[in-house]
């Protein structure tokens, strides 16, 4: 039976605001359906940040019993830790356990370590917590296959962070070939079907590999087929690699001819002059617009307002959070490739090579087609909810999928 289990996160849950942390923030969900109770270990770098978790957590009925914070500052004198076989982003996140006071004390059904970057210094953890027969095994989810993610955020780059980026790549192929070798660890969880074929391969023989996708909730929307905006694309614009998704949608949207329809670009975007390179990319629409830097109640209200979500990466690793974010506000997809394979979602999106664009402008100008399309991919949706809950039952309860 799991009552209790230690989550150790690479950041905190809330505010909810990026794809890492949605992918936790999201298991709460399940965690509390099934009255299991939580302690929670994080490292932040943001002191703000850290300021809002703990607020959250005094104002807000959650299932966090016990909370740490390791608040981080990347100062000229951590710089030295660079220089190490291990990655940059795991050695910075070291954790003194030995300061958390109730690891003295509380007792766990399991231990669930969140992304290779939280895998410093577990073996010390272990030794606080293993009491007597009590030796609860750790699980480490797999965010990403982190060296093909930073390789293609080097691909992606053109500022001085390609040389971080290539470093980090080198160092992470050879680290978590390491820790998925270790028998540490009970077992792995992967958030793609593709992470799972490519990684399990790696561990250790006999080790569990359990495929656990993002949690998904169906969610009950008033239906509202009087959208304002017909394409909307949100994402981190600071990050090259989006900057070229945005190149893609820019492309698909010229070859279709589909201009004249309502356009919203959205995101973080800290450089008046880097939002000027993004304007001048979408030069030749005449219905478009921007909006930087909004706010989450903006935010909402685009995706409220939104009819298809543009889902273009040119980073296929891991699963994009915003694609079920997409999703959970009814918001009809367009993808590439590399913004869905291996989510578990293929069949739910429409795919930018193949989609067919008479149907596509139908559905934009008919409100009717629109409406039956949607309650197709609604019930679609509430399948998957049931799939994906009977996936985390296998993980925790050992049920048969």
């Amino acid at each position: 039976m799991v009552n209790k289990i230690l989550i150790v996160c690479f950041d905190t849950p809330y505010p909810s605001n990026y794809g890492g942390v949605v992918d936790i923030e999201r298991k709460f969900a399940y965690y509390k359906n099934n009255n299991i109770k939580v302690d929670i270990i994080c490292t932040c770098f943001d002191q703000n940040r850290k300021k809002y978790f703990e607020e959250f957590i005094k104002s807000n009925q959650t299932i966090i019993c016990n909370y740490y914070i390791e608040l981080i500052s990347v100062s000229i004198l951590k710089i030295y830790k660079f220089i190490s076989s291990i990655p940059f982003s795991v050695n910075v996140r070291a954790i003194n356990y030995n300061n958390i006071e109730f690891l003295k004390t509380e007792k766990y059904s399991l231990v669930l370590i969140e992304h290779l970057k939280s895998t410093k210094n577990l073996e010390l953890l272990a030794n606080i917590i293993n009491k007597g027969s009590d030796k609860p095994p750790f699980w480490l989810r797999l965010h990403n296959d982190e060296a093909e993610y930073y390789y293609n955020m080097y691909k992606s780059s053109s500022s001085p962070k390609k040389i971080f980026f290539w470093s980090e790549s080198l160092k992470y192929n050879k680290y978590q070939k390491k820790i998925l070798n270790n028998k540490f660890y009970e077992g792995f969880l992967y958030i793609s079907t593709e992470d799972k074929i490519n990684l399990e391969k790696l561990t250790y023989q006999n080790s569990k590999n359990i495929l656990l996708p993002i949690f998904y909730k169906s969610k009950s929307l008033k239906e509202n087929v009087h959208k304002k905006i017909d394409f909307f694309y949100v994402g981190n614009l600071d990050l090259d690699d989006n900057l070229r998704a945005i190149h893609k949608i820019n492309t698909f949207i010229l070859d279709h001819d589909l201009m004249h329809y309502n356009i919203t670009i959205a995101g973080k975007c800290t450089s008046v002059e880097r939002q000027e390179i993004i304007k001048q990319i979408f030069s030749l629409h005449y219905n478009i617009q921007f909006k930087f830097n909004v706010s989450k109640a903006e935010l909402h209200e685009l995706y409220v307002s939104s009819k298809f979500f543009l889902n273009f990466s040119s980073n296929g690793s891991g699963v994009k959070t915003k694609l079920i974010e997409a999703l959970d506000y009814r918001n009809l997809i367009i993808s590439n490739n590399e913004g869905v394979k291996g989510s578990g979602y293929e069949d739910i999106v429409f795919n930018n090579n193949s989609i067919d664009i008479n149907y596509l402008h139908q559905l934009l100008t008919n409100n009717k087609s629109y409406s039956l399309y949607l309650e197709r991919v609604s019930n679609l949706l509430i399948l998957k909810e049931e799939e994906v809950v009977k996936q985390y039952d296998y993980w925790l309860f050992n049920k048969i999928v």
